[in-house]
């Protein structure tokens, strides 16, 4: 399966083409968090690098970043909003839908914005392969992040389109402005085949699950060295 970036000329005053390339979506893999990197495992103490469930989702799909440094301020009202850092310039680069389109959404986070969900403008389209979608998200497991991605599926087979990411800025208590520097995790995306699924409910297959238990119990990491399958999200070779 085929996930394209198509990389706009260089527009919205964004700075010099290679600023862009550099910027770029890449593989969710090379952005796994610090926290995360650091954690070693061995036979008397297993930590969260031991779980591929964790793992899967912090590496699946391709890692939009911030192509370039943008600062969180408060107006005169208190509410929140984020701009460029080298300028005050919004127009072009950022777009916003107010609360009122959310109704009673109840997200405090929200309120706290000087525009409503913000949307940042980003110099990329997406195109993948026939009979698939891209499921935007949060990068997971990254509470450092200063802002909330809005999560949403898009069907980028049929849709060409420039990738926004609508996003809240999180509540924080300091008075002084927050910098987010180029590179930063912005977004994941996740590209997925579409397909018809149907529910259905039966009764737990006794014998698969003690099996299953059975090897749980005999097989150090069972599901890692037995059942995992590792999920290839790849840079294009040139």
């Amino acid at each position: 399966m085929k996930f394209t970036i198509n990389i706009d000329s260089p527009s919205h005053d964004l700075g010099p083409e290679h600023h862009i390339n550099e910027y770029k979506p890449t593989p969710a893999e090379e952005h796994l968090p610090e926290w995360f990197k650091g954690l070693t495992t061995n036979d008397t103490m297993k930590t969260a690098k031991t779980c591929r469930g964790l793992y899967d989702i912090m590496t699946s799909g391709y890692m939009v970043v911030w192509p370039f440094d943008v600062t969180i301020t408060r107006d005169e009202n208190n509410k929140l909003f984020v701009k460029r850092t080298r300028d005050d310039n919004r127009e072009g680069l950022f777009s916003s839908h107010p609360q009122v389109q959310l109704g009673m959404y109840p997200d405090a986070a929200v309120s706290m914005q000087k525009f409503g969900v913000e949307k940042v403008v980003l110099p990329y389209k997406v195109k993948t392969s026939k009979n698939t979608s891209i499921m935007m998200i949060q990068p997971p497991y990254r509470p450092d992040l200063k802002t909330e991605v809005m999560p949403g599926i898009i069907d980028t087979d049929k849709f060409y389109t420039p990738l926004n990411v609508l996003f809240t800025i999180k509540p924080f208590e300091y008075t002084r402005e927050v910098k987010i520097a180029a590179g930063t995790p912005l977004a994941q995306i996740i590209p997925f085949v579409r397909s018809a699924w149907e529910i259905g409910y039966n009764k737990i297959d006794s014998k698969l699950d003690q099996i299953t238990q059975e090897n749980i119990q005999s097989i150090d990491r069972y599901y890692q060295k037995k059942l995992w399958t590792r999920k290839l999200f790849k840079r294009k070779v040139q």
